[in-house]
């Protein structure tokens, strides 16, 4: 199936042909405005539009422009959907570096949810053993980036990926949107005592795997 969006950004790259250049950018901000609003949800409508502009030149700009599907995809789109998905995560890491502080480093150290026994090297060593549901909630718990789990977690929860990518990166920078990465549906006392619950079951399973 033909993708119009995919042409003329071949066409841009390849001829040169501003015109269609024009038109793919056009379309493109089209197609990713939503995503990108979904993604950043709970953030002021300037920087949203900022997020979208920077997508948009970094992904559709340059000699071979990584907006641009590889021979033999069968979906452009899907592609342009993915590389969009995996900008607007580095984005969040970017921004959840920039903003660390020494309370945000680590918001409770592993020397304070871990036994004293086990460092940090041993739980990043662990880890992935973990369900990945529990492994996720512990990462964020200590300060950890799980976007790698992004689409494990989203399988495992048979929710779309962007969807679970959003939650996962909004917990990246506002410590208390951790729990609706896992819980989405509830709210206040009820999900913050799961949240809690589930963090402890997954520092205890960690622990018995490393004294294995």
């Amino acid at each position: 199936m033909q993708d119009a969006i995919q042409e003329a950004l071949v066409r841009w790259t390849r001829d040169g042909d501003r015109s269609a250049g024009e038109r793919a950018a056009i379309a493109v901000l089209a197609e990713w405005a939503g995503p990108v609003r979904r993604f950043w949800s709970g953030r002021a409508e300037d920087e949203v539009e900022e997020a979208l502009q920077d997508a948009v030149v970094a992904l559709l700009t340059g000699r071979a422009p990584r907006a641009i599907a590889p021979e033999g995809v069968t979906s452009p789109r899907a592609w342009r959907q993915r590389v969009l998905r995996n900008h607007l995560l580095d984005r969040a890491r970017r921004q959840r570096t920039q903003r660390r502080t020494v309370e945000a480093v680590a918001l409770e150290p592993v020397e304070v949810l871990m036994p004293p026994d086990i460092s940090r090297q041993c739980v990043l060593r662990h880890l992935p053993s973990l369900e990945v549901g529990r492994r996720v909630a512990l990462a964020l718990a200590l300060g950890m980036d799980p976007t790698a789990w992004v689409d494990e977690l989203a399988e495992a929860r048979r929710e779309p990926t962007d969807a679970v990518a959003a939650r996962v990166a909004r917990a990246l920078w506002d410590s208390e949107a951790r729990q609706a990465v896992l819980y989405p549906e509830a709210s206040g006392r009820a999900a913050a005592e799961s949240w809690r619950k589930l963090v402890e079951r997954a520092r205890d399973d960690l622990a018995r795997r490393v004294s294995a």
